[in-house]
C-alpha cells in the first residue's frame, strides 16, 4: 500500500484537493499519480471522518472512477461468492433510493432485501430489529449509493475502514486470478442488466422556489399516475402516503416505512424515477435508474428519461 506523501499526515484545512468527498474524482489526482509512479492498479479514499470510501480502478490504460453502487455490488457480490458458512436468512440492506440491481441480486441468491429512507441510521436501525427479532433475518451486508457500506455489525453506520479493508481485499483477490474489477463488474451487468444512473438536483431559490416545489410535489401526488413519459407504470410508491399501488396486480400495501415526502415510480421497461425534496436544501431531487441490454442502450434511455422527466416535472409548478 501506498500513500501520497502530501496527504500522509491529518490537516483539517485538507489543502490537497478543493472538496474532500470521494465522490468528486479530483480527490484522487495525487493518488493517481502515485498509482502511475509505482505500478498500482486501485486508488481507495476515504473522506474526512471515514465513513465513506471511494474508489478508482485502472484498465487497459484507463483511470475508470466506480460510483456508489457499483462499488456496492462489487462487494456484495465478492462477499456472496467467498464467505464460508453464511447465515440462514441473510438479508441485505439499502435504500430507497440505491440501484436496483440489488433486488435481482438478492433473488438470485435467496437473499431478502430490505429498503429504508435515505439516511445511513435506517440501515442501523434495521440491524436493531433483525437483533430484536422484529423480522427473521441475519445481517450481511448493507450500502447506499451515496458510497456508504457496511459489513458486519460492530459499528450501525456506514464504516469507511471496513469498507477500504473490503476493496483491498476484493481487489486482491481478483488480482490473484488475473481478473479486473472492470471486468467482474461487466460479468454481472450481462447477468443481471445493464444500467445507468443519474441523481439530479434541480435548484429552486426563495420563497417562489419554495413554493414551486411544494406544487410540483402536490400535483405529482394529485394526478395518481398510471402512464409515465409514454410508459406504463408497474409500481407507485408514495412514502408520504405510505403507500404502494401495484398496478401489475392491481393491489395496494401499505408501506412499512416513517413518512417522507419521496414519490418513486418503476416504469414497464425497468425505469425507476424517484423524487425527493431536500430536507435542507432549496431543491428537489430527480433519482432517476434506466435499464439497458448495454451501455450504450442504457445510457441512450437515462438521457432520453431525464430530459422528459425534466420538462414535466416543471410543467406541474
Amino acid at each position: 500500500m501506498f500513500v501520497p506523501k502530501e496527504q500522509e499526515f491529518p490537516d483539517g484545512n485538507f489543502p490537497t484537493c478543493s472538496y474532500a468527498n470521494p465522490e468528486e474524482k479530483n480527490v484522487f489526482d495525487l493518488s493517481i499519480k502515485l498509482a502511475d509512479e509505482v505500478g498500482a492498479e486501485v486508488c481507495i479514499a476515504n473522506d474526512p471522518d471515514a465513513d465513506r470510501t471511494g474508489m478508482m480502478v485502472k484498465h487497459k490504460g484507463e483511470w475508470i472512477y466506480l460510483n456508489g453502487n457499483q462499488i456496492g455490488i462489487l462487494l456484495l457480490d465478492y462477499i456472496l461468492k467467498n464467505s464460508k458458512n453464511i447465515p440462514k436468512n441473510s438479508a441485505i440492506v439499502s435504500t430507497i433510493v440505491s440501484t436496483p440491481m440489488l433486488d435481482f441480486i438478492a433473488e438470485d441468491n435467496n437473499l431478502k432485501i430490505f429498503r429504508t429512507l435515505t439516511g445511513f441510521k435506517y440501515i442501523g436501525e434495521k440491524i436493531r430489529e433483525f437483533e430484536e427479532r422484529k423480522y427473521d433475518n441475519n445481517f450481511l451486508f448493507g450500502m447506499e449509493e451515496s458510497i456508504g457500506y457496511l459489513k458486519g455489525t460492530y459499528v450501525r453506520d456506514k464504516d469507511g475502514i471496513v469498507g477500504a479493508m473490503l476493496l483491498s481485499e476484493m481487489a486482491c483477490y481478483y488480482k490473484s486470478k488475473n481478473i479486473s474489477l472492470i471486468e467482474v463488474l461487466e460479468n454481472l451487468y450481462n447477468k443481471y442488466g445493464w444500467y445507468s444512473e443519474i441523481t439530479y438536483p434541480v435548484k429552486k431559490e426563495g420563497i417562489q422556489g419554495s413554493e414551486d416545489i411544494k406544487n410540483m410535489m402536490k400535483n405529482l401526488r394529485e394526478k395518481d399516475l398510471k402512464i409515465l413519459l409514454n410508459k406504463k407504470i408497474n409500481i407507485v410508491r408514495d412514502y408520504k402516503l405510505q403507500i404502494e399501488k401495484d398496478y401489475i396486480n392491481n393491489s395496494e400495501n401499505k408501506l412499512d416505512l416513517p413518512v417522507s415526502n419521496v414519490i418513486q415510480y418503476i416504469l414497464e421497461d425497468g425505469t425507476y424515477i424517484t423524487v425527493r425534496p431536500s430536507g435542507t436544501e432549496p431543491k428537489i431531487k430527480y433519482y432517476i435508474y434506466t435499464k439497458g441490454n448495454s451501455k450504450e442502450e442504457a445510457d441512450k434511455k437515462l438521457d432520453l428519461v431525464l430530459n422528459e422527466f425534466k420538462e414535466y416535472m416543471e410543467s406541474l409548478k
